[in-house]
């Protein structure tokens, strides 16, 4: 019990000296009134804020990064790249002879199977176009450039409404 009350006398007696600092006045007082704010105030309080979000948008904007790193390395690693394929192959030639044969082709044949990939039900086709473009198709989508759809994508083929099927 003497332990006690010299414990509670001890506690009593920092709390008195801390109390009894003296108590040393603001340069500008701020009471509850907004008479009293100056306008540098103001702008410090402002500028600390606009800094603060800064600092919350870096941190969400890195987030995000590090996100989308991290969901570009995992679909990197089941499909590759689209290559550039140019609008017309080097070397081709524009004459007339040319461009009739040329039109001949893409009459037998309106696109070509370039790449099939994808996991599951969720396959996809990348479809080199008759005009020299690259489309990627699911089952359901209408290949650009003519009137026909695509009625399914399996490991191997992709079936064309027209009954047609693209292969490798």
């Amino acid at each position: 019990m003497h332990n006690v009350n010299a414990i509670c006398l001890l506690w009593l007696l920092g709390v008195t000296a801390v109390f009894s600092q003296p108590v040393w006045a603001a340069e500008v007082p701020i009471s509850a009134g907004t008479d009293n704010v100056t306008i540098g105030q103001l702008e410090a309080i402002q500028s600390r804020n606009f800094l603060l979000e800064q600092q919350v948008q870096t941190a969400r904007l890195k987030r995000q990064l590090r996100e989308s790193e991290s969901i570009a390395s995992e679909t990197a690693a089941s499909t590759t790249p689209l290559p550039f394929i140019p609008s017309r192959p080097a070397g081709e030639k524009s004459d007339a002879k040319f461009a009739a044969t040329s039109s001949q082709k893409q009459a037998s044949s309106p696109v070509r199977l370039q790449e099939i990939y994808g996991r599951g039900t969720q396959l996809r086709a990348r479809i080199l176009l008759s005009q020299g473009g690259v489309t990627e198709v699911i089952a359901g989508d209408q290949i650009p450039g003519s009137q026909l759809r695509v009625t399914a994508v399996t490991p191997a083929t992709v079936r064309l409404s027209d009954g047609s099927e693209l292969s490798f």
